[in-house]
C-alpha cells in the first residue's frame, strides 16, 4: 500500500513539473513578443 501511495506521489509530482514546464513554454513566446513590439 505504501508503494502504491509513493507511486501516486511521484506521478503527481511529475505531472505538476510537466504542467509548469508547459506553462512556461507557452508563456515564453508572449514575453518575447512583448519585448519585440
Amino acid at each position: 500500500m505504501s508503494q502504491y501511495n509513493q507511486t501516486i506521489e511521484v506521478v503527481k509530482y511529475a505531472a505538476h513539473s510537466s504542467v509548469k514546464i508547459i506553462l512556461s513554454a507557452i508563456d515564453q513566446p508572449k514575453k518575447v513578443n512583448l519585448k519585440w513590439k
